[in-house]
């Protein structure tokens, strides 16, 4: 379940919707996965969070959407792009429904070997996709090798999976799974900062706003809720006195 139906698919529904639709509408409808996994811990894991959490993810959401929109231009169309936004809305569903085994199994199985696992059981899933591909459809093989994409792609399996995933799933033996949903909530902000810094990109002033918005969000939704424990009195009480021995005192 956590291979296929919480990796593989979703991920290969999400590159094929981003083939019908723009990455603005795209990003904006994938920003879903963690409103979906946040449901899915609630209603299978039974998790439950506070009012005051509650608040802090719905300022994460709404921050994080102003992220993706990129300014004045908000909104998904539906018609021109219905395919696409269908398959990423899809598979935003299946990365969400993911971090219900990725729960559970992070108290049964080693997070190396489980990350392992989940990798090599997703690609054997896409393998015979790829095989049906290359066997009866013309000009399937599109990638042209280059000199960016050779060190590009690795670049981009070592950082969004190998140590995406271990930090997930290391993540998962220590906090809830809606919690975790919350967090991944900030991945458009982390992407817009790299945007700036390494392809100086140009920030609007709303994503800014709505960056503060994902970090104040964040912060509410960290806090914790519990009280100190008070520190009970002990009292002093003497023991009787036996004869023949000193008078002694019983804490």
């Amino acid at each position: 379940m956590l291979s296929c139906i919480g990796t593989a698919l979703p991920l290969l529904f999400i590159v094929a919707g981003f083939t019908h639709t723009s990455a603005l509408e795209g990003g904006f409808i994938l920003q879903l996965n963690g409103m979906a996994a946040l449901i899915f811990a609630l209603l299978l894991l039974h998790e439950r969070f506070r009012l005051r959490q509650g608040l802090g993810i719905l300022l994460l959401l709404v921050g994080s959407t102003l992220v993706v929109l990129k300014g004045s231009q908000g909104g998904v169309d539906w018609k021109s792009g219905g395919l696409g936004n269908l398959l990423i809305l899809a598979g935003a569903i299946g990365l969400g429904f993911g971090f219900i085994p990725a729960k559970r199994l992070s108290e049964r199985i080693e997070t190396l070997q489980l990350t392992a696992l989940r990798l090599l059981l997703g690609a054997a899933t896409l393998l015979p996709i790829v095989a049906f591909q290359v066997l009866f459809e013309s000009q399937s093989l599109l990638w042209q090798p280059s000199f960016t994409s050779m060190w590009a792609l690795p670049v981009y399996i070592l950082t969004s999976f190998c140590l995406g995933y271990l930090s997930q799933q290391a993540g998962f033996r220590l906090l809830k799974a809606w919690e975790m949903a919350t967090i991944m909530q900030t991945v458009p902000l982390f992407s817009t900062i790299f945007a700036v810094l390494l392809l100086h990109d140009t920030i609007t002033p709303l994503q800014a706003a709505g960056g503060f918005l994902a970090v104040l969000g964040g912060i509410i939704a960290s806090l914790s809720e519990r009280k100190p424990t008070p520190i009970a009195s002990t009292a002093v009480t003497p023991i009787q006195q036996e004869p023949g021995k000193d008078h002694a005192y019983h804490e």
